[in-house]
């Protein structure tokens, strides 16, 4: 038995012409990848987001490397996504961005037990 937990997160894509490139960004951990097309490139950083979650839940750190990024406890969850874009540095600039639920997949034995009312 097991329970499934799903992140909402904010990336951001754009062409960098210099390494012939798609970069990908999701500020929110603070993680980069890149592909050789847009699609790839969205792929690669799902892939790197599901993997360092992965990591950090397997190794019991998930909690400090969240807050580590700045991330805290939210009581109520927005009713509206954020729309602002995403910038990198100065001039650098996403060509769009875009919300990805990445799943979490939890393992246990946990085992449900009737209610008695």
């Amino acid at each position: 038995m097991g329970l499934t937990m799903t992140m909402k997160l904010m990336m951001g894509f754009r062409y960098d012409k210099e390494a012939n490139v798609y970069v990908g960004f999701c500020p929110a951990l603070k993680i980069y990848s890149q592909g050789k097309s847009q699609d790839e490139s969205q792929e690669a950083l799902k892939s790197a987001v599901t993997l360092f979650l992965k990591y950090c839940l397997e190794k019991d750190i998930l909690g400090n490397a969240l807050k580590e990024r700045g991330l805290t406890e939210m009581a109520i969850a927005p009713e509206k996504e954020p729309t602002e874009f995403i910038i990198i540095e100065k001039e650098k600039q996403f060509d769009c961005a875009a919300s990805f639920d990445i799943p979490i997949h939890f393992r246990g034995d946990v085992q449900c037990q009737p209610c008695v009312a």
